[in-house]
């Protein structure tokens, strides 16, 4: 068998190569004489959809505009979309982040925050460089509990230096003793 070629549309097959036809539905066949037989078959061709002024094929997808759900363009041509609901984006210190973004907190502590698909902003808390908080001159470490000044209230380092304290409240006597 001696290998032969076939020409079409400017291109050159192998014998027993199949190809389309142009932009057909039919395919072609380069047979060992050199002669490119195709398929004749009637090709039917799918309405198109028209979604906020463009037009889409048959099976495409493409974007809603909402900036969350996708459309396809079905065999009808009409275009069926998702519906799901929208989030919005996150804010962070004044800054607009997209959902599945992820950024530095910028707390000098390495931690990410990253911008949830419910618009929500989620952050690592990585512990490892928080601050130790002063309270009347003593030095407490963070997350450590403590008493107040008062001696009825239980306080807590946070971990950005601070303290809070519970709402406990000392009650008093007439001559300011505590009880």
């Amino acid at each position: 068998m001696v290998d032969s070629t076939c020409t079409y549309l400017g291109r050159t097959y192998k014998t027993a190569d199949r190809f389309p036809k142009g932009e057909s539905c039919n395919m072609c066949t380069c047979r060992e004489s050199g002669k490119v037989d195709c398929t004749t078959i009637t090709c039917y061709q799918f309405p198109k959809c028209r979604y906020n002024g463009l037009v889409y094929e048959a099976g495409s997808r493409f974007p809603s505009g909402d900036g969350c759900n996708e459309c396809i363009c079905t065999t009808l041509g009409v275009p069926q979309c998702t519906k799901f609901k929208c989030y919005p984006d996150c804010t962070y210190n004044g800054l607009k982040y997209k959902k599945g973004q992820t950024f530095p907190k910028g707390d000098n502590c390495n931690n990410y925050c990253t911008c949830t698909v419910t618009g929500k902003m989620e952050c690592t808390q990585n512990t490892s460089c928080f601050t130790d908080c002063v309270y009347n001159g003593q030095t407490y470490s963070t997350g450590q509990e403590f008493q107040s000044s008062d001696g009825c209230r239980l306080c807590q380092c946070t971990a950005d230096g601070s303290y809070t304290c519970s709402e406990n409240y000392c009650l008093r006597d007439s001559n300011n003793l505590l009880k």
